[in-house]
């Protein structure tokens, strides 16, 4: 129960910031080009928050396609087994999924890390901003990996009731 009011949080947080970023996103990309091709001139510094805002969306991005399954699975053979192999695939499956998820939120977590005293050329902001949608993006997509093996293995009661 935590857990999910937790990743009901998170995906509405995850979910605003995107909204967020992605206007960010258009309005400087389109001020980039009209800039660009209108005015002759050209701001460096709206092309790279732009970049860092694409970083970002595309992580937590993916958290929210994790959250709702929409990320490719194959599911034939699901199908075909009984359900307690079925549950044993499924922890087989998350137990292979939280360690990619692990070694890339580790890893991400490092990259971050060691980039804190470099600066972006234009903006002037420690790169271990943009490095950081790594570790939190990885971090969202495990909690929501754990909520979708928990909601598999053991399916709510008031749910499958109404199914």
């Amino acid at each position: 129960m935590f857990l999910r009011t937790l990743n009901e949080t998170l995906l509405k947080v995850a979910k605003f910031i995107i909204v967020a970023l992605m206007g960010v996103m258009t309005v400087l990309v389109f001020a980039g080009v009209l800039a660009r091709y209108v005015f002759q001139v050209q701001f460096a510094w709206g092309q790279e928050l732009a970049r860092f805002a694409m970083i970002w969306v595309s992580f937590l991005g993916a958290a929210v396609a994790s959250h709702r399954g929409v990320h490719s699975e194959v599911t034939f053979i699901l199908e075909r087994v009984s359900p307690r192999m079925r549950n044993l695939l499924n922890v087989v499956n998350f137990l292979i999924i939280s360690t990619v998820l692990f070694c890339l939120g580790w890893y991400g977590a490092v990259q971050a890390w060691a980039n804190r005293l470099q600066f972006s050329p234009t903006l002037r902001v420690s790169m271990s901003y943009p490095y950081a949608a790594i570790p939190v993006g990885s971090l969202l997509m495990f909690l929501f990996t754990i909520e979708a093996v928990i909601t598999k293995i053991k399916p709510d009661k008031k749910r499958t009731r109404r199914e």
